[in-house]
């Protein structure tokens, strides 16, 4: 909230913390055969399971959003920490399932929301181009990733500094979403 107040003094906006994970071992399946689809027999999109295995003292639940096109689907599981709007539950899980529709690289639902999707593809995007960096000593791992995102200077493969004033190598290197 002291982030909002310096936009603006008195700008207090209702925030709703939701967190979602697919690291976990739940799946899905169903005895009824006309809710069994495609090659995985998996169930439809907007699948929302919210009681018996979800925790009784939390808001949490499992919802799979995207119908699996190989094997079994792996639902996600949001838990809302926070929630200052007041959201009930179909409303929230309403608001998750549509966060999955409109991701770039696909005309399709996907299975989790668009902002965590393409918070996964820049982390894989930073961890590979790291990777070469010795983590041995964390002053330099600290210092070669600083000049790695300087836009000041060119910066090589290495992070060393080549004293044109350009972009960084990081900058020519990727995507920006």
């Amino acid at each position: 909230m002291k982030a909002c107040n310096e936009l603006e003094d008195g700008y207090c906006p209702k925030v709703t913390y939701i967190v979602a994970t697919k690291m976990h071992g739940t799946r899905f399946a169903s005895s009824n055969r006309s809710l069994q689809l495609g090659k995985g027999l998996n169930l439809p999109a907007g699948t929302v399971v919210d009681t018996e295995i979800t925790s009784f003292d939390k808001f949490d639940f499992y919802l799979q959003s995207s119908m699996g096109i190989q094997g079994t689907s792996i639902p996600t599981h949001y838990y809302i920490l926070h929630d200052d709007n007041r959201l009930d539950a179909d409303s929230a899980q309403g608001l998750c399932y549509y966060l999955c529709h409109g991701f770039a690289r696909c005309n399709r639902t996907i299975s989790m929301p668009n902002a965590m999707k393409y918070a996964q593809l820049a982390s894989a995007r930073a961890r590979n181009w790291c990777k070469d960096i010795p983590a041995a000593n964390p002053r330099e791992y600290e210092e070669r990733v600083d000049n790695m995102l300087d836009t000041k200077y060119l910066v090589d493969r290495n992070g060393n500094k080549s004293g044109k004033k350009q972009k960084s190598s990081l900058y020519q290197t990727s995507f920006f979403f």
